[in-house]
């Protein structure tokens, strides 16, 4: 994996007392899951400078082979987001995820707001080369130690996550 980094920052503060801090969790009021196309990729300090995405030009021709499988379904996948168990959403190349949060009021005059998104994701590489990187199945599990092998069968939520979410077949 090549992670480029475009900003890191820390500041520190002589007087933590000074500083008033407000931990506030955000549920999302809605998720959506739709086929969106692909970004223009480009790429910022030359020819070996890290990938930009620009998001305002999209193509439908896929850079990325996808992987063949089983997709999450389109449309409402909010239920999927609540908890971090084995229910969630799998999206591929061209898809695209909107979350949406109700407004918050502005922030006091000469306050600043940061936002940071936490989630419990896992990621499957589709390289050949990578033991089971062609396809979506098997689904990694938590608490699995040795994937892909050993899947556990899937109990009667599992199941019931897969025949009602995991509906859209790639070949």
């Amino acid at each position: 994996m090549e992670i480029y980094w475009d900003e890191a920052f820390y500041q520190f503060v002589d007087d933590e007392s000074q500083v008033a801090l407000l931990n506030r969790r955000l549920e999302p009021a809605s998720a959506q899951l739709r086929v969106r196309g692909f970004s223009r990729v480009y790429r910022r300090g030359g020819r070996y400078g890290p990938h930009w995405f620009d998001y305002s030009e999209v193509q439908e021709e896929s850079p990325w082979r996808p992987m063949t499988g089983t997709y999450t379904r389109l449309g409402d996948v909010l239920p999927l987001l609540t908890a971090a168990d084995d229910q969630y959403v799998v999206f591929g190349p061209g898809d695209e995820m909107e979350l949406r949060f109700e407004a918050l009021p502005p922030p006091a005059a000469g306050k600043t707001r940061t936002f940071f998104l936490y989630s419990d994701a896992f990621l499957k590489d589709a390289d050949l080369n990578t033991l089971g990187g062609g396809r979506v199945e098997p689904l990694p599990r938590h608490g699995q130690n040795d994937y892909p092998g050993g899947v556990p069968e899937p109990d009667s939520a599992h199941a019931e996550f897969i025949a009602r979410y995991q509906t859209r077949i790639v070949k």
